[in-house]
């Protein structure tokens, strides 16, 4: 038998539960099968963009500056200039794979040279604050550095009395990017005096040549960016009846 008592507890027991099964009928409780420290967690996620005022690196594309150099710019937000010691260049041949470089100091831009034509290359950037700690890292750029163009320039061919005819072929250039080729000639190696231009023809006549003379050419050509670029070298023995 139950008591006055017991019926009352009972009677609120059951109120209580039925209220509670109420609210859970009304406001599901989603289950979280995220772990803090796991990866899959949305905030752990590193393609998330980062808390508010947490600094940022962004690098760009880099520029090529000549045949095996190229210029790395990079802009920061957040950056607490005080805590800053400097920018570190990393570089490598392989995504996520890198090796120190450099540093710019405070600097955002950072030449790097003596690269090897036709190789993929990555590159980061990292803050380092003055604990050693890194306070940010860029994006991951990547940049393949094309083979450079070259001039080949052929042995002469004599033109009749004192005259010699310069050919020559090119590579790895359109012909529109080039305003004009240079002719260059001397009397010893290396040492060359201007001797006038064949616009875009890749044919030039060398005339009033000296007999029992040895004569040595290259050819250099204007890029319309103002740059240049030369062939190899050819050398020619001028002799009387040749």
């Amino acid at each position: 038998m139950f008591t006055r008592q017991s019926k009352l507890i009972l009677f609120f027991t059951l109120v209580c539960l039925c209220f509670f099964l109420f609210n859970c009928a009304k406001n599901p409780v989603e289950p979280n099968f995220n772990h803090p420290d796991d990866s899959r967690n949305p905030s752990n996620n590193p393609s998330n963009p980062p808390p508010p005022n947490q600094p940022t690196i962004q690098l760009s594309p880099p520029a090529p500056i000549n045949f095996n150099s190229v210029e790395l710019k990079w802009t920061c937000s957040n950056m607490d200039p005080n805590k800053l010691k400097h920018f570190e260049i990393w570089m490598g041949t392989s995504p996520g794979n890198y090796q120190l470089k450099g540093n710019s100091g405070k600097n955002t831009s950072f030449q790097v040279s003596n690269l090897t034509p036709n190789t993929n290359y990555f590159f980061v950037i990292k803050a380092i604050g003055y604990d050693g700690g890194i306070l940010a890292m860029s994006n991951e750029v990547s940049f393949n550095l094309p083979n450079p163009p070259t001039i080949q320039l052929l042995p002469p061919t004599p033109m009749g009395f004192n005259s010699v005819r310069l050919d020559w072929t090119y590579s790895n250039i359109n012909l529109s990017e080039i305003m004009y080729f240079e002719i260059w000639m001397g009397t010893s190696p290396g040492n060359y005096q201007y001797k006038g231009n064949s616009g875009q023809n890749t044919s030039f006549q060398v005339d009033n040549l000296t007999p029992n003379t040895t004569y040595y050419f290259v050819i250099k050509a204007i890029k319309i960016d103002n740059t240049s670029f030369k062939s190899n070298e050819v050398s020619y023995f001028y002799a009387i009846g040749n």
